[in-house]
């Protein structure tokens, strides 16, 4: 078995630089803010492959897929899908900030799938799971992950640590997969603000013979 998982060694974070529209009214300032979730993932170290599968990331050109491609690939190329946020501050006391229900798309890659040389491997199961690091979207403000494979009428949505139904490889080696990240609910009152959310994702091709 090859395996890869994410270094943090090798995960480049980048600074959030704030992004903010003022509005006065009255006594209280209300600004809008974003807080970027982003991932640095790249070719050789976020697939976990069966034996019997040469399995890579590819950007949508059809090319091994560098270093940070994954979140810059989110959303058309224009990158990963930041977390709105809003904050309130009456007079000169301390700012309060509120986060609504949303859907982010975090990242993308097409995934290439291809049997090993004299292997008779037709299908594969996939599954993924995701880590943050440092601040947790989930415990903070509800956020839930999926992964959507496929593009148009034939896509289907898997939620972290579902498997997917035997997928045949001989027919379709070649599969989009975009990670999102959805917020369910509003939340308000958070004394902090959203900060840099930073993720390793790890996803999974087991080969499976009927």
């Amino acid at each position: 078995m090859t395996s890869y998982d994410e270094s943090g060694h090798r995960r480049r974070k980048r600074s959030l630089i704030p992004i903010m529209t003022i509005l006065i009214c009255l006594f209280a300032m209300i600004a809008v803010g974003y807080s970027a979730l982003i991932s640095d993932v790249t070719n050789e170290v976020n697939l976990i492959a069966g034996e019997g599968l040469d399995v890579k990331f590819l950007n949508e050109n059809g090319e091994i897929m560098r270093e940070g491609e994954f979140s810059r690939n989110a959303n058309g190329g224009n990158g990963a899908t930041k977390i709105s946020c809003s904050y309130n501050r009456v007079d000169s006391n301390p700012p309060t900030f509120f986060v609504s229900c949303q859907e982010l798309e975090l990242g993308r890659a097409v995934i290439s799938i291809e049997p090993s040389v004299n292997s008779d491997v037709k299908y594969v199961i996939i599954w993924y799971d995701v880590v943050w690091t440092g601040t947790d979207p989930e415990s903070l403000y509800g956020m839930d992950t999926f992964l959507t494979i496929g593009q148009g009428e034939t896509a289907f949505s898997l939620a972290e640590g579902e498997k997917t139904a035997p997928m045949n490889i001989s027919v379709d080696n070649s599969r989009l997969i975009t990670l999102n990240g959805y917020i369910p609910e509003d939340i308000s009152g958070m004394v902090d603000e959203p900060s840099n959310i930073f993720y390793t994702i790890t996803v999974y091709v087991e080969p499976y013979l009927f």
